[in-house]
C-alpha cells in the first residue's frame, strides 16, 4: 500500500477514478485526482531535495576537504543558498525542509512511507514529526506506528491536537516527571509587531490557563450583551485580561468593573477534570484529562481533587471507559446534560471544525419535531454554520453506537468524526479474575 506510485499507476489509478458519469461527482474526483498528483510531486521533490544534498555534499568535500562537510559546515549552508534561489524560498524555510525530510526518513519509516507513497501531504507528516519532540529514542518506532494510522486517518484540523495527546498517553510513565519540568520554564514573554501592536505569550500549566481562557470567554459574551457594547468578543476578551492585570498590578486586587469594560459580571473559573475511577483510587495509572486540554498526570489530577475548590470531576466506567449519561423528555437540555455534552463531545463534531463543544449548538440528531428525544444519546455539539446547513436539509448526521459520527454531503459523500478522546479501558489483568468480586 506504501508503495511509491509510478506515473504509469497513477494513470491506472485515474482510471479506476472516472466512474460516476455525475457532473457534480466527477468534479470531486478530479480533485482527488489532482490532489495525489500533487503530493507524488511533493514527495519526489523532498527525495529528489535529499539526494542532492547528499551528492551536493560529497562534491565540496571531495574537493576541499572533510572540513568542509557537516550540517552547519560550508557545504550545507552553500547548498541551502543555492536550493533557495532556485526555489524561490528562504535559506530557512529550505533547511528546515531538509532537517525534517532526513529526520522522518530514518526515525519514522511508516510515515515517511505513507508521504513518498502519496498516502499523506506534507503538512501532515512535518505536524507528526514536530509532536514527536521528547519520545525517547526507544519509543520511537512505537510512535511512528500511531503518527503513521493518526496522519492516515485523521482530519488536518485535528491532527496536531491527537497527536500531542496520543503522546501524552503513551509516554504517561513520565508525566509528572516532564510536567514538573516544563513548570521550571513558565514565562510571559512580548513579542512587538508591526503597526503599534505587541503580543504577549504566557506559557504555564494547563490546569491554571485552560480555564482562566473558558472564563476569559464567558466573561467576554455576559459583556457582549450589554447595552451600547460594540466590540467583538475578542476585543472584549482582551480588553477585559488588560482591566484585570493592569489594576491587579496596580492594587493588588481584581480591578472596578466600571473600567475599560463597563457593566462586566464576575465569571466562576471552572476546570472539567475527568478522572478514570481506578486510576484514583490508585489501582490503574490511565490519565486524567481536562476539558479543552486533554491529558495531565495524576499527580497533578489527585492534586486538584483534593484541593481545587471549583471542577467538576467526571469518573470514567473502569470496563469500557465510557463516561455515563443521561435521559431526558425536555426539548431543551437541562443544565447538567449540557455539561455532560461539553465533556462528551469536547468540540464540534464537524471534522473540520475545532469550535470548542462549549461554544457549539446542542442538536437534535433526530429532529425534535420528528420524535427525537432531548437525551446524550440523541444530541450532538455542532456549530451554528454546520446546524443552519443540516436544518436545511443539505447534510445528514448519523450517530453510530460507539459515538462515532457519519456526515453525508448533498453530493452524498461522506465525512466520519470518530469519537473525540475516549477513555482508556481497565487493564487486562483486572478483568480476567475469577469469580464474581468486583475489581474496584
Amino acid at each position: 500500500m506504501f508503495e511509491a506510485w509510478s506515473e504509469a499507476g497513477v494513470l491506472a489509478l485515474e482510471c479506476a477514478w472516472l466512474g460516476p458519469v455525475d457532473p457534480v461527482q466527477g468534479a470531486f474526483d478530479r480533485v482527488n485526482r489532482a490532489e495525489f498528483r500533487q503530493r507524488l510531486a511533493e514527495a519526489a521533490k523532498i527525495e529528489a531535495l535529499l539526494d542532492a544534498y547528499d551528492l551536493a555534499v560529497a562534491d565540496l568535500v571531495d574537493r576541499y576537504g572533510r572540513s568542509a562537510g557537516g550540517r552547519s559546515g560550508p557545504a550545507a549552508r552553500s547548498f541551502l543558498k543555492q536550493v533557495a534561489a532556485e526555489l524561490s524560498m528562504t535559506e530557512g524555510a529550505v533547511g528546515h525542509l531538509l532537517d525534517t525530510a532526513t529526520e522522518l526518513r530514518d526515525s519514522m519509516p511508516a510515515t515517511w512511507r505513507l508521504f513518498t507513497g502519496g498516502w499523506a501531504p506534507w503538512r501532515s507528516v512535518d505536524i507528526a514529526l514536530g509532536q514527536s519532540q521528547g519520545v525517547p529514542a526507544d519509543r520511537m518506532g512505537e510512535y511512528d506506528d500511531l503518527a503513521a494510522h493518526a496522519v492516515e486517518h485523521t482530519h488536518a484540523a485535528r491532527l496536531k491536537d491527537r497527536l500531542r495527546r496520543a503522546r501524552e498517553r503513551m509516554l504517561a510513565e513520565s508525566a509528572t516527571t516532564r510536567r514538573k519540568l516544563a513548570d521550571a520554564n513558565r514565562r510571559v514573554r512580548l513579542e512587538p509587531m508591526a503597526d503599534g501592536q505587541a503580543a504577549i505569550e504566557i506559557v504555564g500549566g494547563a490546569t491554571d490557563w485552560v480555564p482562566v481562557d473558558h472564563a476569559l470567554t464567558a466573561a467576554a459574551v455576559a459583556a457582549k450583551g450589554t447595552p451600547g457594547e460594540t466590540r467583538s468578543v475578542g476585543q472584549l476578551r482582551h480588553d477585559i485580561l488588560l482591566d484585570i492585570v493592569t489594576e491587579g498590578l496596580k492594587t493588588g486586587s481584581l480591578p472596578d468593573p466600571a473600567t475599560k469594560v463597563g457593566q462586566r459580571k464576575g465569571v466562576a473559573v471552572e476546570l472539567l477534570l475527568t478522572i478514570p475511577v481506578l486510576s484514583l483510587l490508585g489501582t490503574d495509572t490511565a490519565l486524567a484529562s481536562i476539558e479543552g486540554y486533554g491529558p495531565i498526570d495524576l499527580d497533578k489530577a489527585r492534586e486538584l481533587a483534593a484541593e481545587a475548590p471549583s471542577f467538576v470531576r467526571v469518573l470514567t466506567h473502569p470496563i469500557t471507559g465510557a463516561r455515563l449519561t443521561m435521559d431526558r423528555t425536555a426539548y431543551r437540555p437541562p443544565a447538567d446534560l449540557k455539561r455532560w455534552l461539553r465533556i462528551r463531545d469536547q468540540e464540534c463534531r464537524d471534522p473540520g471544525c475545532r469550535r470548542p463543544a462549549r461554544h457549539t449548538d446542542r442538536d437534535h440528531v433526530r429532529e425534535w419535531q420528528h420524535d427525537g428525544p432531548t437525551d446524550a444519546v440523541n444530541l450532538a455539539s455542532i456549530c451554528r454554520a454546520m446546524h443552519l446547513l443540516k436544518s436545511m436539509g443539505l447534510w445528514q448526521e448519523t450517530v453510530h453506537p460507539d459515538d462515532t459520527v457519519t456526515w453525508t454531503s448533498p453530493w452524498a459523500r461522506t465525512l466520519t468524526d470518530p469519537p473525540p478522546d475516549p477513555a482508556p479501558p481497565a487493564p487486562r489483568h483486572l478483568l480476567e479474575q475469577d469469580g464474581d468480586d468486583c475489581p474496584f
